[in-house]
């Protein structure tokens, strides 16, 4: 028990070995309540951290299939390195009150052909919560994956959060990057609950039983369209609290499903040609409104924003008349034939009465 800080170089990193089977097998544990530091890890796939204890890594190479055997407590990595030609987990043994934390400031996935970084548990429910630094979740080449969460019925959510800044999900060419799977929260506040910027470059597969939640103040934003895996599509994108989802480029989607937007959310879609291509169906506030904001281009017309609405349906969703696609133009928006509809109204005429 206690704090401990184990001296080392990067030449000779510090590594714990364990059994790693049996009924008698012994673990490596940080005790409950203690700290321990160790600036260059080697392995540290058996170690047990123990509730409300913490784990301060420098620098790491994960080349095992854990990051650490269990995680009760906090396990925060400067720089991680993935490495190797196996999957890597980030685990803990299942515990319905437990909420294990990692943190990881940057990192690189270096892992070969298509291994993956779980950011999940191995077996059970998901609930981490994962917090990303500045550095963001980066590739060394072209192959690697990364996977957030569990294709599993009705499994806790798996949340990422900015550490304290902004920070991206890295693109990755024409190659997969991440697998968004069961219930996903990205909430955009970092650990100090201010409002930051999530950034999804990466090519997405987002599996058919995937629900996705974006909370906080922050800005969900997707410069990327996802690839649908098999035969669904992505359920369901909710927006609660202030958060604010950006479909940041032409062809930025998550899918083909619905988004429910909450009371003072804010999505904001980007065109670049002169119709507006919507989510299939967008699910409005039933207390308060929702914000809409288009960039790009509009022509002048008429333009349908939901599908099967009340008559009240023009009270719960504001389009921005600051939003560059209509800059240039006058518009209302009304309830017709059921249909939330964006009128855009031409200025360029000029009438002159004699």
């Amino acid at each position: 028990f206690g704090e401990y800080f184990l001296a080392n170089t990067e030449a000779k990193p510090w590594t714990v070995k364990g059994s790693t089977g049996g009924n008698g097998h012994r673990r490596n544990c940080l005790a409950p309540n203690s700290i321990l530091h160790v600036s260059h890890a080697g392995d540290i796939g058996t170690i047990y951290v123990g509730s409300n204890a913490k784990l301060l890594v420098g620098n790491h190479t994960a080349i095992n299939t854990r990051l650490v055997y269990a995680n009760y407590g906090e396990v925060i990595i400067d720089n991680l390195t993935l490495s190797g030609a196996a999957d890597i987990n980030a685990m803990y043994t299942q515990e319905a009150s437990s909420r294990p934390v990692f943190k990881f400031a940057s990192v690189i996935n270096s892992l070969s052909g298509t291994k993956r970084f779980r950011m999940q548990n191995e077996s059970g429910d998901g609930k981490h919560v994962f917090y990303i630094g500045k550095g963001g979740l980066n590739f060394s080449g072209t192959t690697g994956q990364y996977i957030i969460g569990r294709d599993v019925a009705n499994s806790n959510f798996e949340t990422i959060r900015p550490w304290n800044d902004d920070f991206t999900i890295a693109g990755h060419g024409s190659n997969i990057g991440i697998y968004l799977l069961g219930n996903i929260e990205f909430c955009t506040d970092n650990e100090n609950n201010e409002g930051r910027t999530i950034t999804l470059d990466a090519k997405t597969v987002v599996r058919p039983n995937t629900s996705l939640t974006v909370s906080g103040k922050g800005t969900l934003k997707v410069n990327n369209t996802y690839i649908q895996d098999n035969s669904g599509e992505l359920k369901t994108i909710t927006l609660k609290d202030t958060a604010t989802l950006e479909y940041a480029t032409a062809t930025a989607s998550l899918g083909t499903g619905t988004i429910t937007l909450g009371a003072g959310t804010t999505f904001v879609y980007t065109n670049v040609g002169k119709t507006l291509n919507l989510p299939s169906q967008i699910i409005l506030p039933t207390d308060g409104a929702a914000i809409l904001r288009i960039n790009g281009q509009l022509s002048h017309g008429a333009y349908i924003l939901a599908e099967s609405v009340d008559e009240d349906a023009a009270n719960r969703l504001i389009v921005d008349a600051s939003s560059p696609a209509l800059e240039r133009y006058r518009f209302n928006v009304e309830v017709k034939n059921s249909n939330l509809v964006l009128n855009v109204i031409s200025t360029a005429l000029k009438v002159i009465i004699r």
